[in-house]
């Protein structure tokens, strides 16, 4: 058993907000089938339901990172609280679940705390005081100590469960923000979140970083931090494997640890293998677990010729392409029409070309042109990737 901010756990790492597991299902199946995750964070919360920002959201700059701007997308207060209610219905004692906040205000944070207390289904709560890419909140307002302060105090009020506050690299005041929050009654401090910064391939133009390139950062982000505070430190930001985790215990061999983007790449199989590995690296002085984690581009798009079209009802296609993916039934690739957004879609069939079945598939009288020549049918070329 592990010991984390006061309860007995299973297994010593645990699973980031809005990575990898960012539904309650997956959420579910990782913590029974995985041992060696011991606690979970669950997606951003707001009040009110938020839909997020458009595709495209994610896209993928080298192998083993990617660059997000998901805004706070989540179904709103009172499903997320029934989300959890299930999880923990569903979940050993001995997993740790964790809520997130993501409010814009003093306010907001002080009711939405108040309410995860209410239903007494979560151990602990974080303050997302760091988003880099949100218009309200955020880290617009995480990298002011004394608006960090008021927010703790306000959620300290609302709850005497633990209170974990997430915090951003990129804030000026790094050392004076994780003091604050210490000082204002938060129990443990999490770092670091995305670091943002402008990227054309995402609707919104801006976005934030996570995975390989940005452990640099955050080995820099945890140092500053221990140097001011004594609180509890959770660690994430481009951890692959053992050699990162060994690198970080160097400052405090005492830190937790959270691994989120380098599992993008891995199924339900991988997921379990690389937990084990990583367990035996740590005992055995490896790293192979890393060799396991995100490490090729999955994310670029791929010129396709739409063959076909079958449409069940009024906004169910199936659509066939000439060409094959090497993509198959339960995974999905985000499509792309012209200069348009991108829309994921599941895969149907990768047999003979590729199936994707969907909603939303424009019909002729309304298709923008095509990108790269039309085929046999009326359709234009899509562009798809996984």
């Amino acid at each position: 058993m592990y010991s984390f901010l006061g309860k007995e756990i299973k297994g010593p790492w645990g699973i980031p907000s809005g990575v990898v597991a960012t539904n309650e299902d997956t959420a579910r199946w990782m913590l029974q089938n995985v041992p060696q995750i011991g606690w979970f964070v669950g997606k951003s919360t707001t009040i009110e339901p938020r839909e997020g920002n458009p595709e495209d959201i994610i896209s993928q700059p080298a192998p083993d990172s990617l660059w997000n701007a998901v805004g706070y997308a989540n179904p709103g207060l009172d499903l997320m609280i029934e989300g959890f209610r299930n999880l923990r219905e569903s979940v050993s004692d001995d997993v740790f679940l964790m809520a997130q906040i993501g409010e814009g205000n003093e306010e907001g944070f002080e009711h939405a705390v108040a309410e995860y207390d209410r239903a007494g289904d979560v151990d602990g709560i974080e303050l997302n005081l760091s988003c880099p890419h949100i218009e309200k909140g955020g880290i617009l307002i995480g990298g002011n100590p004394e608006v960090v302060a008021s927010i703790v105090r306000a959620s300290r009020r609302a709850t005497d469960r633990p209170l974990i506050v997430k915090l951003n690299a990129g804030v000026d005041r790094l050392e004076e923000v994780a003091a604050a929050a210490a000082g204002a009654g938060a129990d443990a401090l999490s770092a670091i979140n995305t670091i943002g910064g402008p990227n054309p391939e995402i609707s919104k133009g801006f976005g934030g970083l996570s995975g390989g390139l940005l452990f640099p950062v955050t080995v820099a982000a945890v140092r500053r931090i221990r140097s001011v505070v004594s609180l509890p430190i959770i660690c994430m930001g481009g951890i692959r494997g053992a050699a990162n985790i060994r690198t970080l215990q160097e400052i405090d061999p005492d830190f937790h640890f959270a691994i989120g983007t380098a599992l993008g790449g891995l199924d339900s199989e991988g997921v379990k293998h690389y937990f084990h590995q990583l367990e035996q690296d740590l005992v055995s002085g490896t790293d192979l677990a890393a060799e396991m984690t995100l490490s090729e581009k999955l994310m670029e798009y791929t010129p396709f010729v739409v063959s076909e079209i079958e449409e069940y009802g009024e906004s169910i296609r199936l659509l066939r392409f000439h060409q094959n993916l090497d993509a198959g039934i339960g995974q999905f690739v985000f499509l792309k029409v012209g200069t348009g957004f991108s829309k994921p879609f599941s895969v149907a069939s990768d047999r003979e070309g590729l199936e994707l079945v969907g909603s939303g598939v424009r019909t002729a009288g309304n298709s923008p042109s095509p990108r790269t020549g039309r085929s046999s049918s009326w359709e234009p070329a899509a562009e798809s990737r996984r």
